[in-house]
């Protein structure tokens, strides 16, 4: 019995998500003491790997890859606009703090300044 296509898409997408969990308790397994940093490189090879895999062995580009990637998150976007929001935000607010502490140092660097003019 043939499987529709849509029946296929929640299948690939189940399997997809079940795949990336599994792969995030295998590194997290692995190595407590990572940062949230290098365990989101950890999971870029994952990914990384399984793509070079898909792209070598179908008949799958890059490119195509990346078109239904970008319809993924248009799709998600449709079903929660604000799905990248909370990331876009926490982006945001730390390139805020990065600006603030380039503010400090540019007035501790005047404050430094006004105290060598007056000696």
């Amino acid at each position: 019995m043939a499987s529709s296509a849509q029946e296929k898409l929640v299948e690939g997408l189940t399997l997809l998500l079940q795949g990336f969990s599994e792969s995030e308790d295998k590194l997290e397994g692995e190595n407590n003491s990572e940062s949230d940093e290098e365990f989101s490189m950890a999971i870029v090879a994952e990914i990384l790997t399984a793509l070079e895999s898909v792209v070598e062995s179908e008949d799958y580009t890059p490119e195509y890859i990346a078109s239904v990637i970008s319809a993924i998150t248009e799709a998600l976007e449709e079903l929660d606009p604000d799905v990248f929001q909370a990331e876009d935000s926490s982006e945001e607010k730390d390139d805020d703090e990065d600006d603030d502490d380039d503010e400090d140092d540019d007035e501790s660097s005047d404050e430094d300044e006004a105290v060598d003019l007056d000696d």
